[in-house]
């Protein structure tokens, strides 16, 4: 074969390739889009879901999240804490998602932070108690808080929780009402944990009390 042949092939070569690398298909390069209208362009479902995720959590761009086909709460919740945009956190529906949502923007805040939710939380009375609880029962127990903070909280039972926690009494605990989010059993197991003493748990009065608080000790520890 002569070098002029070899050459001829060669060039060809060059050529296929580089043309190849200039008609990338748009999906590979999804990473590049920031423009939820260029995503919904892509006829896969999934594909087009994943491009508008990477825009919303990369971007801050929360409109993308309204035309997901799913985990649009988790998109929300993702923008909320990643770009400090906790406006956000009132769109969520699932009751879980907008409570861990509430709670990220009050992290490393005091109990007045809770209070301040009061206005800004979507829902009935009953789904404003629980984030607003949710967030004081997130404070307390993750932060170097002292006594005279419990007397912040409005709500008796979460108050004793508080109090029981604080001071590591578990007898305590004992006025603490059943609710959603904590009970007798919670209470004082809370209190065993920080004491790392299981024969806390007897302090409970039910047998059955008792064991689950053993259980839920030995899990945590």
């Amino acid at each position: 074969m002569n070098k002029s042949v070899v050459y001829t092939i060669t060039a060809i070569i060059i050529i296929a390739v580089a043309a190849a690398i200039l008609f990338i298909p748009d999906k590979a390069k999804d990473f590049t889009v920031n423009n939820p209208d260029d995503c919904n362009k892509i006829k896969n479902v999934e594909e087009r879901d994943n491009c508008l995720f990477n825009i919303a959590v990369n971007l801050g761009n929360e409109e993308a999240c309204n035309f997901l086909s799913e985990n649009k709460d988790k998109c929300l919740e993702l923008v909320a804490a990643g770009f400090d945009k906790f406006y956000l956190c009132g769109q969520i529906e699932d009751k879980g998602s907008k409570a861990n949502c509430f709670l990220a923007q009050n992290q490393g805040k005091g109990f007045e932070a809770c209070e301040a939710l009061t206005d800004s939380i979507e829902g009935d009375e009953g789904q404003k108690s629980l984030v607003i609880d949710s967030c004081y029962i997130n404070i307390f127990l993750n932060q170097n808080m002292r006594i005279e903070d419990c007397n912040s909280i409005k709500d008796v039972n979460l108050k004793a929780y508080c109090q029981a926690v604080i001071n590591k009494n578990p007898g305590v605990c004992s006025s603490v009402e059943d609710n959603i989010l904590f009970n007798k059993v919670v209470c004082t197991t809370e209190v065993a944990r920080k004491l790392n003493d299981n024969k806390i748990c007897e302090t409970l009065s039910v047998q059955d009390d008792i064991q689950q608080c053993k259980n839920n000790l030995e899990a945590a520890l």
